[in-house]
């Protein structure tokens, strides 16, 4: 291991896992309110049925998929950046896919090519998924600014903190104790 080991490395590595751990929390919370959403609805439904006209829902339904978007794809980009300082390497910047560039060959070689992905995300179609998700942070955080929609796979997005992840423990095994274990 090149790298020295010290309290800014362990941030980040905490950072990098706090930050997925929140997209799965906030996800999570989301199923759980577009329930509860939808039995609203059926309940509202039945009750106005019989006024022969269409009543709004006025009441707030709080959705959280976009912040546990904003919170994935940040911990991506930690994810990747904490592999990068593994080669000693400090970068800037949001775009996964520059930042992965910046990585040896080796490296970009077994993550594109690891079978956690399903197979038709390997090879080429790992790089077309890293184009659709490269400013995933970026558009999801400033997503006012420009109403689109998004394309990307939610599932690749995973896939790629995990198998990063492992990278990164394998060239640090310390760092599994910041990182902790993914649910499969």
């Amino acid at each position: 291991m090149l790298m020295e080991l010290n309290l800014k490395i362990i941030t980040l590595a905490r950072d990098a896992r706090s930050h997925y751990d929140a997209y799965e929390v906030l996800q999570e919370k989301t199923s759980e309110l577009r329930r509860t959403q939808s039995n609203k609805i059926q309940e509202h439904q039945k009750k106005f049925k019989d006024l022969g006209m269409p009543m709004m829902l006025t009441e707030h339904d709080i959705d959280l998929s976009t912040p546990a978007l904003v919170c994935l794809a940040f911990s991506i980009e930690l994810h990747v950046k904490l592999l990068l300082h593994t080669y000693d390497l400090i970068v800037k910047g949001h775009d996964i896919r520059k930042l992965l560039k910046k990585l040896p060959v080796e490296d970009i070689a077994y993550i594109s090519n690891h079978p956690d992905f399903h197979p038709t995300q390997q090879g080429n179609s790992f790089f077309e998924n890293i184009d659709k998700a490269s400013d995933l942070f970026i558009r999801t955080r400033y997503y006012f600014e420009k109403m689109d929609t998004l394309h990307f796979n939610t599932g690749f997005c995973i896939t790629l903190a995990k198998v990063i992840r492992k990278r990164v423990v394998e060239r640090v095994p310390y760092l599994r104790y910041n990182l902790g274990l993914f649910s499969e």
